[in-house]
C-alpha cells in the first residue's frame, strides 16, 4: 500500500510555450511541506428535462471540463524558486561571470521583475528586465507542467503520477517568523483540458534534485526600512510577509474544456505585512496620516553563494489601530503595507544569487543546461 512519504511533487518548464506539450525534464521539488493541486474537475448534470419521469439518467450526467488549480508549500532553494518566479514575472535579468561559461559552470544573480505589460499566451518569447533602466521586452507568459505522484501502482514499478500541463504562477506567497523557515507557497492557475483516465498515469521514479549543499534553513536574515530618509536596520521584527499577485483571470472559448488563457490585471499586486512590538510610533504617525511611505529590502542567505533578496522601493502603510489586549500582554503592531510601481521601478525585485553547473534548468526558452548545485 502506497504510503504518503512515497509521494513527491514536481515541475518541468514547458519552454517553448503556452500551447505546446513539450516540456524539460522532470525536477521535483525538496520535500515540500503540502500540496493542494486539484484537477478541478466540473460535473455536468442535465437533470432539468421534461420527459415525463422522475429520475435521472446515467447518460445524463458528465464530466466535461478540468479546470486544474491549487497550490504547493515549499522551503524555496534557488533552484526550485527561479522557475516559479519566472512563472510569475514573465521576465529576468541576468548577471553572469563570463570566465566562468567557458567552463560550464557559472556564479552569479537572475533578477526578476513582474513585465510591466501583460503577457500573451501565444508566443513562447521571455521578457528580458534591465536592472539599469528598469525597462522590459514584451514577453510571453513561462509555463510550467506539475506533477503529483502517490507511491507505485501494483502493475509496474513506476510510480501513480497526475500530470498537469499548462500553468502559471498566479500569485506568490513568502512568510517567515522567528521561530519558523522561510516557506514560499506558489499558487498556479492552469489551462482547461477534457477529464480522462490519462490524467492519471505512470512515471519513472525521479531521484532527488542537484540541490544546494546548504542546510534547509537560510539562517541569515536582515530587513532595512528606510523612513524619512533614515535607514532602519535593528529593528525587532518577529514575521514578516509578502504575497505578489499577477490578477490573472480565467477566460475561455467557445469548444474549449475551461479556461482558454488568464488575462492579466492592469496593475500586479504586491501587498505584505510586519509584525513587531509597539515602539515604532514614529510609523504609526505616518500610518495615521497617509504619508507613511518607505522602502523595504529583505534578504535571506545561506552562504556566500547562495542567497534571496527582495527589494520594494515603493510601499505604503495601510490604515492602522494598535490594540490593547489585556494587562499581561505585549502590545504588538501588525504594519500591513502595500508596494508600488513608480517611474518605471518595478513594485517588487526579487534577486537569487547561486552557483549553476550544466544540467537541466532553462529560464530563457531555448532547452538551455542550467541547474543549481
Amino acid at each position: 500500500m502506497a504510503q504518503g512519504y512515497e509521494g513527491w511533487v514536481g515541475f518541468a518548464e514547458q519552454y517553448k510555450g503556452w500551447g505546446d506539450e513539450l516540456h524539460l525534464p522532470l525536477r521535483n521539488f525538496l520535500e515540500p511541506e503540502s500540496e493542494t493541486l486539484d484537477l478541478g474537475i466540473t460535473e455536468n448534470r442535465r437533470e432539468n428535462k421534461i420527459r415525463g419521469r422522475r429520475y435521472v439518467r446515467l447518460g445524463d450526467v458528465s464530466n466535461d471540463i478540468a479546470a486544474p488549480t491549487g497550490a504547493v508549500v515549499i522551503q524555496p532553494r534557488t533552484d526550485e524558486v527561479a522557475a516559479l518566479l519566472m512563472s510569475h514575472c514573465n521576465s529576468k535579468g541576468v548577471d553572469v561571470a563570463a570566465t566562468n561559461i567557458l567552463e560550464g559552470v557559472w556564479e552569479g544573480t537572475i533578477t526578476f521583475a513582474p513585465s510591466d505589460t501583460p503577457p500573451n499566451f501565444t508566443g513562447s518569447y521571455w521578457g528580458t528586465y534591465d536592472t539599469d533602466t528598469n525597462s522590459f521586452s514584451t514577453c510571453s507568459v513561462y509555463p510550467l507542467r506539475m506533477f503529483k505522484t502517490f507511491g507505485s501502482v501494483e502493475e509496474t514499478n513506476a510510480h501513480a503520477a497526475i500530470s498537469i500541463p499548462h500553468g502559471y504562477v498566479e500569485s506568490l506567497e513568502w512568510a517567515v517568523a522567528w521561530e519558523t523557515d522561510l516557506v514560499v507557497t506558489p499558487t498556479f492557475n492552469f489551462r482547461g483540458t477534457l477529464p480522462s483516465e490519462e490524467m492519471l498515469g505512470a512515471i519513472a521514479t525521479v531521484t532527488a534534485n542537484a540541490v544546494s549543499q546548504f542546510n534547509l534553513r537560510f539562517s541569515g536574515w536582515s530587513a532595512t526600512i528606510v523612513l524619512d530618509g533614515t535607514a532602519n536596520t535593528s529593528l525587532d521584527i518577529e514575521e514578516w510577509g509578502m504575497t505578489q499577485t499577477a490578477g490573472g483571470a480565467g477566460a475561455g472559448r467557445i469548444g474549449a474544456y475551461g479556461p482558454a488563457r488568464f488575462p492579466f490585471s492592469n496593475t500586479p499586486s504586491d501587498t505584505g505585512n510586519i509584525l513587531m512590538e509597539f515602539k515604532a510610533a514614529k510609523w504609526v504617525r505616518r500610518d495615521l496620516s497617509g504619508t507613511g511611505t518607505f522602502a523595504l529590502t529583505v534578504r535571506f542567505e545561506n552562504s556566500a553563494t547562495e542567497w534571496i533578496e527582495i527589494v520594494q522601493e515603493h510601499c505604503r502603510f495601510k490604515p492602522l489601530t494598535p490594540q490593547n489586549s489585556g494587562a499581561d500582554s505585549r502590545i504588538d503592531t501588525a504594519f500591513d503595507y502595500e508596494a508600488f510601481g513608480s517611474a518605471g521601478v518595478p513594485s517588487t525585485v526579487v534577486t537569487l544569487y547561486t552557483l549553476f553547473a550544466t544540467s537541466a534548468l532553462s529560464l530563457d526558452g531555448t532547452a538551455g543546461t542550467f541547474r543549481a548545485v
